[in-house]
């Protein structure tokens, strides 16, 4: 999903995210500048992927409604 996201913006953007403890991973978010406005919480575009620690996708979603609230 991260190279296809990538692929696709315009103007990507990542966040990185380092889960605790350090051993689960990181979570990876990636959003688009066209699509992110400072009063509003990331947008239905954006996506994030899970990384364990050897760097393999556990979990990956498009969209704020799979992060929850």
């Amino acid at each position: 999903m991260g190279q296809a996201y990538m692929d696709w913006a315009a103007f990507p953007v990542t966040e990185t995210e380092i889960l605790q403890p350090e051993s689960e991973g990181v979570k990876v978010h990636f959003f688009d500048l066209r699509y992110a406005y400072p009063d509003r919480a990331r947008g239905l575009l954006g996506a994030f992927v899970v990384l364990d620690p050897k760097l393999h996708v556990v979990e990956q979603s498009m969209g704020k409604r799979s992060e929850g609230p």
